[in-house]
């Protein structure tokens, strides 16, 4: 007969997270940790808790929230749970374009000004999600390549987590090679060693290691055990663990913490533009003190404050807007540079040039953010047969986050994004079930209105194929049908007509 312990083991495998339970713990984690979990995220949490289940030999998942419950927020169990539903997935160099600014701009920077003996010769960063350790040793070794030469300076890294047992490991510094795949061979070379513990794996080396002091960290506290401010803070990848209330807050909090000529650094999926007051983009997902830039810090290469766009010249032909709330922009006195992209292929620009693609079956969304005046717009279908070699960007939800992602980049809101769509024709004239076109604007109907995206106009089916056009940074677009010579461009869009008749409406506007 199996043992005790093993009973206990197999119903603690077989344990099932009831929608109540998840509620539960998911008010738990957000109340402790401030992560914000869907609904979609039941199997996650469940799959990552059986081990605990497992380990504390309990068969239900009500038992273990009870358990949490009476030990409390600072109870061990609490950390051990915290400790498996936080994510932790990152590489040395992770998003270069930020070590490379900090390398060539800041860095530079605080070199010339002590050198003019403007500043003291004393660096501090803080990596506030140290997860693994990656991020604070490459901050730690872009320090390295830059200060090695240049005598007296006091340079000191934090780095922080909520995780406790991934702090363990950033202690440890010892990585297999796949995770220095993105790291240039020279700087493997320099900085780290063969692991004398772990055969095949590389340790950090000691000089890197010094730079760094590791701490656990919640960013949900109200008082944070910090008595410094940063000349550079790196939170990337952090914000969107939490919903917008307490991204707000932290943010705003973390301010408090950043030297008023210092840069902060987020992900490339993430934005500040809700804080215009309390911060300016100032590079790629990059900014600063709001009441700062212009000053010394920004130099004479940083970008315009987007909370005041720069008036867009319009597709040419078109005249301005006539609400009372536009802004009147000029014509564009050249022509506007023309990108023209097939299936999986994405682009996106806050400079005037047009967008172009041709359609079918396919899916092309135009996704525009008029407060920055940014844009972008994305060919794809979803996936049939067999993918081979296709680029993951020709499917689906991976062309929808690419393409956010890419306007986040250039200071978008995923809040203020509007959508206009295009294509879903039946052109192979199938019926039924095989209706491949169908099939595509179903989905992104569906995943629009799922990420909370307005469609503010759409030309979706019939049996033509089509081309389009989209200016990026004004969200304006013209599409015709590939076998009529007009061009369609009118006030309103009527979706239930354009989307149930093979034959558009003569007057359509898209703007």
């Amino acid at each position: 007969m199996p043992s005790t312990e093993t009973l206990a083991e197999d119903a603690a495998q077989q344990a099932v997270l009831r929608i109540p339970q998840f509620r539960l713990l998911r008010e738990l984690i957000y109340d402790t940790t401030g992560i914000s979990l869907g609904d979609n995220k039941l199997d996650f949490i469940q799959s990552r808790l059986r081990k605990r289940l497992r380990h504390l030999k309990m068969d239900s998942f009500a038992k273990y929230y009870d358990l949490l419950k009476s030990q409390g927020p600072q109870g061990a169990e609490m950390q051990e749970m915290i400790n498996r539903v936080t994510t932790n997935k990152t590489h040395f160099f992770r998003e270069d374009h930020h070590f490379e600014h900090l390398r060539n701009n800041i860095f530079q920077r605080m070199i010339e000004e002590a050198t003019r003996r403007e500043r003291p010769r004393r660096l501090r960063i803080w990596c506030a999600a140290a997860s693994t350790g990656e991020e604070p040793y490459t901050l730690a070794i872009s320090v390295r390549e830059v200060f090695a030469n240049q005598p007296g300076w006091d340079i000191r890294i934090l780095a922080t987590d909520i995780d406790t047992n991934v702090l363990e490991r950033c202690k440890e510094a010892t990585y297999i090679p796949d995770q220095l795949l993105e790291t240039p061979g020279e700087i493997v070379k320099r900085y780290f060693s063969p692991s004398k513990s772990t055969p095949g794996s590389l340790t950090v080396r000691q000089e890197v290691k010094d730079l760094v002091t590791f701490r656990q960290l919640n960013l949900l506290e109200s008082e944070w055990p910090i008595r410094t401010q940063f000349d550079v803070i790196f939170c990337r990848n952090v914000l969107i663990y939490f919903d917008q209330p307490t991204q707000d807050t932290v943010m705003r909090h973390m301010a408090d913490y950043l030297k008023p000529e210092g840069t902060l650094f987020i992900g490339h999926s993430e934005s500040l533009s809700g804080l215009a007051s309390t911060y300016t983009r100032v590079g790629r997902t990059i900014y600063q003190h709001t009441n700062y830039v212009g000053g010394p810090a920004s130099g004479s290469q940083s970008q315009p404050q987007y909370s005041t766009p720069t008036p867009r010249p319009m597709l040419s032909g078109n005249s301005p807007r006539n609400d009372a709330s536009s802004t009147p922009v000029a014509k564009a006195t050249a022509p506007l540079e023309r990108k023209s992209i097939i299936v999986g292929d994405i682009h996106s620009s806050d400079k005037p040039m047009l967008i172009s693609t041709v359609l079918g079956s396919c899916i092309a969304v135009c996704l525009y953010d008029d407060a920055i005046k940014a844009g972008g717009m994305n060919h794809f279908a979803l996936p049939t047969g067999q993918l081979g070699s296709r680029k993951i960007a020709s499917f689906g939800v991976h062309a929808m986050e690419l393409l956010i992602n890419e306007i986040m980049q250039l200071g978008g809101d995923r809040r203020r994004l509007k959508a206009k769509v295009f294509g879903g024709a039946n052109v192979l004239g199938m019926s039924g079930e095989d209706k491949i076109g169908q099939k595509n604007v179903d989905f992104i109907r569906n995943f629009l209105h799922t990420e909370n995206i307005p469609i503010t106009a759409e030309y979706l089916g019939g049996n033509q194929g089509m081309q389009v056009l989209f200016e990026p940074c004004s969200g304006r677009a013209k599409m015709k049908l590939l076998d009529h010579s007009k061009t369609i461009e009118a006030e309103k869009i009527d979706r239930a007509q354009t989307t149930t008749k093979s034959e558009p409406v003569s007057d359509i506007t898209l703007f």
